[in-house]
């Protein structure tokens, strides 16, 4: 959903010959959070027996995705840097890149639904309140406001 973007971004700062290396950094960065996410799902089923709290779950989720997007943009960054040292344009990219990322990540995924459930709902694949807003959700639920 982002790489439309991202090329168009690429295309406005003069940096279109160097998309296919921005690609590669990208695609490298989504490789490394997968394996990340996947070392740590042990932790994930560990900390699932230890509690039944929904909230306690959604956070251990937060976390562990965080972790992971650290790892990815780690990569990102290595595989920036040669673009960076030829053109400081790809600073700016790989920022709204990872901005842009972040975004429509937490949004995608209130809206397909996390594999992390309530016990107390039915199991349903989209949300009732699809179009509803995440970031409101997590202000509201997670933060504790609003209630």
């Amino acid at each position: 959903m982002c790489l439309p973007n991202f090329f168009v971004l690429n295309t406005l700062l003069g940096l279109r010959d160097d998309f296919g290396s921005a690609l590669r950094g990208v695609l490298a960065a989504q490789a490394t959070v997968a394996v990340a996410l996947l070392s740590l799902l042990p932790v994930v089923l560990f900390a699932y027996a230890c509690t039944e709290n929904y909230r306690f779950a959604i956070i251990v989720n937060g976390v562990f995705f965080a972790l992971a997007s650290l790892a990815g943009q780690r990569t990102l960054v290595r595989h920036y840097q040669p673009l960076v040292e030829k053109n400081k344009l790809h600073l700016i990219g790989r920022w709204v890149w990872i901005l842009l990322y972040f975004f429509v990540a937490i949004q995608l995924a209130w809206v397909l639904r996390p594999f992390v459930g309530s016990p107390g709902l039915e199991v349903i694949f989209f949300r009732a309140e699809a179009w509803s807003n995440a970031y409101v959700v997590i202000f509201r639920d997670v933060l504790g406001f609003g209630n």
